[in-house]
This record gives C-alpha cells, structure tokens and sequence, in this order.
C-alpha cells in the first residue's frame, strides 16, 4: 500500500520559500506589528509557497501558542432544530453563523450533552465546553446552577436572554421586552380596546416576567386586563375563553401558540 503523503510543516515552507520558520510564523499570523518587518516580496514568496502546498496550520498547535481556537460554543437547553422551537432559536442562530463568518470562527454545537428531567445539561461527565473559547447560551430558561458553575470556573460566556443573578452577574445580551409590551398594550388601549388579555406560557423565564410586567403596566387604562396560560394544542378552548371573557385582543407569548389560536380563531368563524 501506498503511504499517506507527509503533512506539509512550517518548516517546510520556510524552506521552500528561502525563509525561516519564524518567518513563515509571522506571515501566517498576520503580524504587522511596528517592530516586525517583512519585506513585501518576501510576505509575498510565503504566501505563494503556502497556496501552492495547500497548508493549514494545525488548529491544536495553534491553540497551545495563542490560548485560543477560534470555536464558538452554542448551547441550546431546548432542542434547536424542531418546529416547536424552530421559530424560538432560528433568528438567533442566524445572527451567531453571520458574526462567526465574519470574525473567522467555528461555531461548535454541543449535542452531546445528556438530557436530564427533560432538559439538557452542560456540566457532564464527558462535556467538551473546554473546546470552544466561549460558549452562547439560548433557551427560554437556562439552569441557575450551571450558571452559578460557569461564573465559579471562569469561563467565559453569555447567555441570550436577561438572567437573574447565578452567584455573580450573568453577562447576557437581550430585547428590552418590558418597555416593547408596555408600549403595545398602551397602544391597545388607546385604539378602544377595553379587555385585554395575555396569553402566557406559564414559564418562571425571565424575559416571560418582563413581558408579563410590561403587560400590566401598559394597560393600566383598560378595564380588564387579565393572565391565562395556554399552549398551541389548547387553542380550542382557549379561544373559547377568550370569546366569553369578551376580550378584543391577546397578547400571545409563544409564536406556536398565536398561529394556533389565530387558525382555532378562523375556524370558528
């Protein structure tokens, strides 16, 4: 049988090019440092040579010199790929694949951690967190202890989606859904609605209270403005409810849910 072919090496560049390693180093980390001169010929034979041989620098060598891999983590605690949560999740995923793209990073998405009570868990015999850089986490509710954990390890992270304190500040990025739902039931009551309700996911999430908040505090002018819980296989009935309540508008938390009750809505006439 025939060998595989060597694994072309930054000493081999430097030698094909007529340079030395360090060099080639310094070429393929870009550096443009004041104190680092490169003759552009000399910048430009390296990346000839390394174009024509194909290279690729060894991702595990280049971690141990620079500390870093270039791997986003992205966790999900709900299953991402769904329908239930498709709409949830996908924005956000597209949003993390666009900046990965852009900055030069791998995004890492860890299935492999175990389903415990019906919900994924980081910390694992076997989680490979240390993979990535950093880690992204979405989910409508994500584990106070696993976050608690995260901000004791020091590892860095940030979560989709306001978080109450977890033994330390949660860095997070997130809506202001508080002031967006306020403005939208003041708006309802502005244009006559005078029973209101909110359809809610009876979840404890944080972005479901700031929803739930801004709710109450934008329709204080209302005559009724109510809290039910409901979900998209209850649409039903909760059309129902709403009909004998004599609601003129809900406010529906979850996307699977509003598209249910609207189609329950239609069939009903």
């Amino acid at each position: 049988m025939t060998p595989p072919p060597r694994r072309v090496t930054q000493r081999d560049i430097a030698r094909m090019a007529g340079v030395s390693q360090a060099t080639v180093s310094l070429v393929l980390n870009n550096r443009t440092d004041a104190d680092v001169r490169i003759a552009p010929e000399t910048r430009d034979r390296v990346l000839q040579v390394i174009a024509e041989t194909g290279y690729a620098a060894d991702p595990a060598a280049r971690r141990l010199a620079s500390g870093f891999n270039r791997i986003i983590g992205v966790f999900t605690y709900e299953p991402a790929f769904p329908s239930g949560s498709r709409d949830f999740f996908h924005p956000f995923l597209l949003g993390i694949e666009e900046y990965a793209e852009r900055v030069g990073c791998d995004l890492l998405l860890f299935t492999s951690a175990p389903v415990v009570d019906g919900r994924r868990r980081i910390f694992h015999q076997d989680n490979r967190l240390r993979l990535a850089d950093g880690c992204i986490l979405l989910g409508r509710e994500i584990d106070g202890a696993e976050l608690l954990r995260l901000n004791r390890d020091g590892f860095p992270y940030v979560a989709v989606g306001r978080r109450d304190d977890a033994g330390g500040p949660v860095p997070y990025v997130g809506a202001d859904y508080a002031s967006a739902v306020h403005r939208l039931a003041e708006r309802a009551v502005e244009l006559g609605h005078r029973r209101l309700t909110y359809v809610g996911m009876g979840t404890s999430a944080e972005s479901s209270h700031d929803r739930r908040s801004g709710f109450h505090a934008g329709a204080t002018g209302a005559d009724s403005a109510r809290q039910i819980t409901a979900t998209a296989e209850t649409a039903d009935a909760t059309v129902d409810d709403l009909r004998a309540d004599g609601s003129t508008v809900a406010f529906v938390e979850d996307f699977a849910t509003a598209v249910a009750l609207e189609t329950a809505a239609r069939r009903k006439g």
